[in-house]
């Protein structure tokens, strides 16, 4: 950071909230999460710090006290026609369709008045298959409680190339492409993912999709398997956004097109963006950079609360204190190339 940007820095975060978050001047504030949960849940306990009920509910407060809650076709409207937004409005996601936004999130976001997008993953859609993070996620629980095991799980990593300080973070690095290396670990933590998806049932069904949508709730596409999209070519890119974007459009007759992206859009190019937003037939996709505002106009970035211990209401002063300073030094907006 310039020296001009630490002095605006110190000087916007002794100022009112209200102050900060009219100079970063957000039109939408679109934050998100993935589950709230007073249970163990061992996926993705390693992965993220999981919101208590409370805690989440406590989040909510802060939002409605602050922000006004717009629903997807409120946002879509006014991406598209230009529809007027009220003042500080906001629209809250999920990400990954994790069984917890059916008990307890809905009922939550109901009592309260809170419309929500959820995006699903269709391979993870009545619990068909565990995306690789959460595999990364439970083998990481898995061994918590069997440190003996890390010296045979060491070196399957090894002979995939996956090396870090420790065990737990090797497992962390795994990447996309080289989840052949999950498979051989599981056995040596006594990990059936079968089993798992089996029993657990980590994520929401169609029946229960289609019941959410009944109380009002909105469903998009988050990917066919979850991928970081910036280690794919960009014809796997678009193959992962249309076909997602289709199979929903199709099981749950949606007459819209929405799209998140799986962990990150960095590094997308703007000819990715051609094919889905421009002809693909995507209405509107949503990337995790927080506020900026993006190249593309119907590329919106969110901001993810589920970061670390900080509560909504801390982590959303931080994020506006710092969009402002980007704002002043006019490095509010993504870059994107061909």
């Amino acid at each position: 950071m310039s020296r001009f940007a630490n002095i605006a820095h110190r000087i916007i975060s002794k100022l009112p909230r209200e102050t900060a978050r009219k100079m970063a001047a957000r039109k939408l504030f679109l934050p998100f999460y993935h589950l709230a949960s007073d249970d163990e849940v061992p996926h993705v306990k390693h992965l993220y710090r999981c919101r208590t009920v409370k805690e989440f509910t406590d989040d909510l407060d802060f939002l409605l006290k602050h922000f006004h809650p717009v629903g997807l076709r409120d946002v879509l409207s006014w991406l598209k026609d230009g529809a007027t937004l009220p003042e500080n409005a906001f629209h809250l996601t999920f990400d990954d369709g994790l069984r917890e936004v059916y008990e307890p999130i809905a009922p939550i976001l109901e009592e309260k008045g809170v419309p929500a997008t959820f995006f699903l993953t269709t391979d993870f859609l009545d619990n068909k298959s565990l995306g690789f993070a959460h595999e990364k996620g439970l083998l990481q629980f898995a061994l918590s409680s069997k440190p003996d095991r890390a010296e045979p799980v060491k070196s399957v990593l090894h002979k995939h190339g996956i090396e870090a300080p420790d065990v737990m973070r090797s497992i962390k690095n795994v990447r996309y492409d080289q989840q052949d290396a999950l498979d051989e670990i599981a056995p040596l933590l006594d990990v059936d993912f079968a089993a798992y998806l089996a029993e657990r049932k980590p994520y929401v069904t169609t029946e229960q999709v289609k019941e959410l949508m009944t109380r009002g709730f909105t469903i998009g596409a988050h990917s066919v398997d979850h991928p970081l999209y910036s280690q794919l070519s960009l014809r796997e890119q678009i193959r992962q956004t249309t076909e997602s974007v289709r199979i929903l459009k199709e099981r749950f007759a949606l007459d819209y097109a929405v799209f998140a992206f799986p962990f990150s859009d960095m590094n997308v190019t703007t000819t990715y963006y051609e094919e889905t937003l421009d002809r693909g037939g995507v209405d509107a996709s949503f990337g995790a950079s927080g506020l900026f505002d993006d190249a593309h106009p119907r590329n919106l970035q969110r901001l993810w609360l589920e970061y670390g211990d900080a509560s909504a209401e801390e982590r959303v002063r931080a994020e506006f204190v710092d969009f402002a300073v980007m704002k002043l030094t006019d490095r509010d907006k993504l870059k994107r190339w061909a």
